[in-house]
């Protein structure tokens, strides 16, 4: 049996086998919500580099360049996006992700 419960801020996936922390995202662009669910982490282009933000990640603010962001739905399934620059905050197991224009990658 397999269920999500809600424990000091972080959601927590339960299985009789294993269980996995997850991190609240959402994505919104100034016209639309591009994503808003639970996710393993995400991978961003930061206007110094590449970086990545899992679940339970330190509070943090940080510009994004152009380039490829890519959402991990968990540690198999990702989707990606191409962005053209933005803001990302993350607190509180919750990340942010406020950007310019966000184009779905096949």
């Amino acid at each position: 049996m397999c269920k999500f419960e809600n424990a000091h801020n972080y959601q927590i996936f339960k299985s009789s086998n294993f269980q996995i922390f997850a991190m609240h995202l959402e994505i919104l662009t100034p016209e639309h919500k591009v994503y808003s669910g639970e996710v393993y982490g995400i991978l961003l282009p930061g206007t110094e580099g590449t970086f990545e933000i899992l679940e339970r990640h330190a509070p943090i603010i940080a510009s994004l360049g152009k380039g490829k962001m890519k959402v991990l739905k968990d540690k198999n399934t990702s989707e990606s996006y191409d962005i053209s620059g933005g803001f990302v905050e993350m607190i509180n197991n919750k990340a942010s992700v406020l950007i310019e224009d966000a184009k779905v990658i096949d």
